[in-house]
């Protein structure tokens, strides 16, 4: 069994601790707005930089929207 939120987004599934933190982080900003996040949100919701974001999500089923 899984939480609601596993259930609606499959795609989101940790790998370990610090990619756990950030897809939780991706899946609260979901929530929150209403759409995927981009790094720079992620990163502020953290304390990272953007950098960081994605070596942590990188390995990771999550798959972010990028802007250039």
């Amino acid at each position: 069994m899984g939480t609601l939120l596993e259930h609606e987004y499959p795609w989101i599934m940790a790998k370990n601790r610090k990619q756990k933190e950030a897809e939780d982080a991706v899946k609260a900003l979901l929530e929150e707005n209403g759409y995927q996040p981009t790094y720079q949100e992620v990163a502020d919701r953290l304390k990272l930089s953007k950098t960081a974001v994605y070596n942590r999500l990188r390995g990771s089923s999550v798959k972010m929207r990028t802007f250039k």
